[in-house]
């Protein structure tokens, strides 16, 4: 980020609620201890088999009007329909919510839990999404994060990770261990380890929310 940062703070966890997010203008409130709940990301990736399908590149979006709805792309996906799952490569995810807001997640190399038809009518847009390498996180309302790992449950609309997370905005940074985000709530729960750094101009805006 760029900027001075001249404060620091740390907690043991922090639930940020994205309400109406400009800028820097969102609560957060910190309502004590919970138990910390260890994220499982699988990492394994089919290396030696035949996909049954393979796809290049994979566009797929949901036929619906209504919100949250779902698409998925990748430069390259191969599915194995015995196992009912499939490898994305350099994939991006956009979860779009309540009045067209949306969330763009992208990496580049996942394992996607999904049973698929040889006509590829049924399982991605409820499919979960595993990735143990570097995720980026770009959302309309201004709060961005990347982590060093993610699991995406398709059909709740909910990111956790047992990695390290930076959450970032324009006058902000929030670094911790461990995450579970309800994307259609615009709730985002850092589980242990947190440390807030924010710049200058955005104190007074922190402390009015109770936060420092």
């Amino acid at each position: 980020m760029q900027g001075s940062y001249i404060k620091k703070f740390k907690y043991h966890f922090l639930t940020v609620f994205t309400l109406l997010l400009i800028a820097t203008l969102f609560s957060v409130f910190i309502p004590g201890r919970v138990s910390e709940k260890k994220v499982t990301v699988p990492a394994t990736l089919p290396q030696t088999e035949v996909p049954s399908i393979s796809i290049k590149p994979l566009k797929f979006s949901q036929a619906t009007t209504e919100y949250p709805r779902f698409s998925l792309s990748a430069e390259k996906a191969d599915f194995y329909q015995d196992k009912n799952n499939g490898v994305l490569n350099n994939f991006k995810i956009v979860y779009t919510y309540e009045k067209g807001k949306k969330i763009t997640i992208s990496g580049l190399k996942a394992r996607i839990n999904a049973k698929i038809n040889d006509d590829m009518t049924m399982g991605l847009g409820n499919s979960d999404i595993y990735c143990d390498a570097p995720i980026t996180a770009v959302s309309t309302s201004g709060l961005n994060f990347t982590t060093e790992n993610l699991k995406w449950s398709g059909g709740e609309g909910i990111v956790t990770t047992d990695g390290r997370v930076s959450l970032y905005g324009e006058n902000f940074r929030i670094d911790g261990k461990g995450m579970k985000a309800v994307l259609k709530d615009e709730k985002i729960e850092l589980l242990s380890d947190v440390e807030l750094t924010v710049s200058p101009s955005a104190v007074k805006k922190f402390s009015k929310n109770g936060l420092i």
